[in-house]
């Protein structure tokens, strides 16, 4: 099992930063969601064109590779349908560059119109896959939002499993916040197309109170069995550690995540006990 974590974690550190922060905690990715202040692939000044060389210099150095680019690429929206396949067509560009093998993009909301959406999300996914078919570049749906029941995830699998790069990106607090200890239904449903996976931990929403996210192994998700469901069925793709720290800034420093999603995920780690 191989370890990464989401720059989304730490929007304050420089690329360097992250390297050496990537080295620390024993890491074999990093999985980019945006560097610094930018969170546009295409503002990132380390993904420019004339700085390119020079980054994957770095990351050669520090033997890590790239898993995932994640986008902000949304397709429940019309407004955002264009801007979101020419975003996505940049980071698969980007993807080949680095030899990244996987963006990641969103269905997201359902809106008035859950059948359209779910249309239009097939669309965008279509449309870029068949983009990335000249770079083997794979296109990641998260399971994020309301993208994360089976009844909307049979539609879109429908519509998106004839194309070979097309996969799932698992985060497994989304679909928690669906099935919580029940996750096996749609585990079976998104088992043979999940090529990535996002750990984060909560505990769950109540009557008396909302949903809280917690550090790695400190919720109620039951991470220990989904990873040992996936190590028995032949995973062995990435475990990422999404810590949302730019989206929600009182959380604890990602160093404190790092250290608990180590000590379960790491090489003698909780899962292998």
């Amino acid at each position: 099992m191989k370890l990464s974590f989401s720059t989304l974690g730490c929007p304050e550190w420089t690329l360097d930063q992250v390297l050496s922060g990537a080295k620390r905690f024993g890491m074999d990715g990093i999985e980019i969601r945006g560097i610094g202040p930018a969170l546009d692939n295409r503002k990132i000044p380390e993904f420019r064109e004339q700085s390119l060389p020079g980054t994957a210099a770095k990351l050669q150095e520090a033997g890590l590779e790239i898993p995932v680019i994640g986008t902000s690429c949304t397709f429940h929206s019309p407004e955002l349908y264009q801007r979101s396949i020419d975003e996505g067509a940049a980071a698969i560009d980007l993807c080949g560059r680095l030899g990244s093998p996987y963006i990641r993009v969103f269905g997201d909301a359902l809106g008035s119109d859950p059948e359209e959406s779910i249309a239009q999300a097939v669309r965008g996914i279509a449309e870029l896959c068949r983009y990335a078919r000249r770079s083997g570049v794979g296109v990641l749906l998260e399971i994020h939002g309301e993208f994360n029941t089976c009844e909307v995830l049979d539609k879109v699998l429908e519509g998106c499993a004839q194309w070979e790069s097309f996969g799932i990106l698992w985060d497994v607090e989304h679909s928690d916040r669906a099935y919580g200890d029940g996750w096996q239904e749609f585990y079976r449903l998104i088992a043979p197309f999940i090529r990535h996976v996002h750990i984060k931990d909560c505990l769950r929403s109540t009557s008396s109170s909302p949903l809280k996210l917690t550090l790695p192994g400190k919720g109620d998700i039951p991470l220990k069995d989904i990873t040992a469901r996936l190590l028995d069925d032949g995973y062995n793709g990435y475990l990422s550690l999404e810590w949302e720290k730019r989206w929600v800034p009182e959380l604890p420093v990602i160093e404190d995540a790092l250290a608990c999603f180590t000590s379960m995920f790491g090489s003698g780690g909780d899962i292998y006990g």
